[in-house]
């Protein structure tokens, strides 16, 4: 009994581990694929995504015209499934204003943050306490950087694109070392379990 219990646990570890090491491998290919060509990379996903959803929404409508029309009474299904083409076409066609939503909102805030910032300066400079240029220079600089992020809007988001595909093959690789390291200690452990649960005639 305790053996079959212990091939179980070793089946479920080695799933486990395979399924790990699946997702840290696909991890360090989207890495690569975004820090490589970051724009085709988005695109790409984006023409997924967009058919993923543009598919779903032609199933819903189709549905809705094919079933009953009393039992489609109360039910979406018909502004769903257009919301959902919609989005689906805004999403394939429109990547590159996809790509620049992120940078925008991310400017914005800065410019918001350089702004508080700036009130603090001023607020510091009337009442002449230490460092007040200090934190005029800072806000100066995070309002202008929130700015250029804004204006400039999709080379910022190829620059941030490309950061979360050196983080991702980070991630990926130190996942693929954790589970290797981690896959050793279990095995070595396992080996212990199964030389103590030995027959002693067989030692």
């Amino acid at each position: 009994m305790f053996g079959k219990r212990e091939n179980d646990g070793e089946k479920k570890l080695k799933t486990i581990t395979f399924h790990s090491l699946i997702s840290a491998i696909l991890l360090i290919v989207v890495g690569l694929l975004l820090l490589i060509n970051p724009v085709g990379s988005i695109r790409t996903m984006c023409v997924t995504i967009g058919m993923i959803l543009g598919a779903i929404g032609a199933v819903e409508l189709l549905i809705y015209f094919v079933s009953d029309m009393k039992k489609n009474n109360g039910n979406n299904k018909l502004v769903f499934g257009i919301f959902l083409v919609v989005a689906g076409l805004f999403i394939m066609i429109g990547y590159r204003i996809v790509m620049q939503i992120v940078p925008l909102v991310l400017g914005l805030f800065i410019v918001v943050d350089g702004i508080m910032k700036l009130q603090t300066a001023v607020n510091a400079m009337k009442m002449n306490t230490e460092g007040k240029f200090a934190v005029l220079a800072i806000a100066l600089i995070t309002t202008v950087v929130g700015f250029v992020i804004c204006f400039n809007a999709f080379n910022t988001a190829k620059i941030l694109l490309r950061i979360i595909g050196a983080v991702m093959i980070f991630s990926g690789i130190t996942d693929v070392m954790n589970i290797i390291y981690i896959s050793r200690k279990l095995k070595n452990y396992v080996d212990d379990m199964k030389a103590l649960n030995q027959d002693p005639k067989d030692i």
